[in-house]
Order: structure tokens, then sequence, then C-alpha cells
């Protein structure tokens, strides 16, 4: 497989209960392109949702845009 240096953002939202499907996937999509060498950082809009402690929790890093 080819390695990259390129860096990719994956826009996750939602909240710990409605909506954490949404983020699961998002987890699992960034970890195949991390296997891959890509860079990968988690946006969301709404950081009070709970949801960035959820994917911090999980080693990704998130950026909340503020």
């Amino acid at each position: 497989m080819r390695q990259t240096s390129a860096k990719l953002a994956i826009h996750v939202d939602g909240g710990t209960t409605i909506g954490l499907g949404h983020a699961t996937r998002g987890i699992g999509l960034a970890e195949a392109c991390k296997s891959l060498g890509f860079t990968v950082v988690m946006f969301l809009i709404d950081p009070a949702s709970g949801l960035k402690d959820f994917l911090s929790n999980r080693r990704q890093e998130v950026d909340t845009g503020l």
C-alpha cells in the first residue's frame, strides 16, 4: 500500500445520545485513513454536545473551529 502525507478533515456532529452513530462511523473512517498515512482531524460545530470528549477519549484529534 502507498503511504501519503495528505491531511483529511472529517466533519462529525451529534450528541452522546443522538447522532452517536455518525461519530462512530467517522472514527472508523479516520482510523482506516490513518492506517494509510493520512493525518486526520475531526471537526465539530457544537463542542457543547459532549461529542468532543467522546472523540478525544478515543484518541481522535478534535477541532471545533473556535
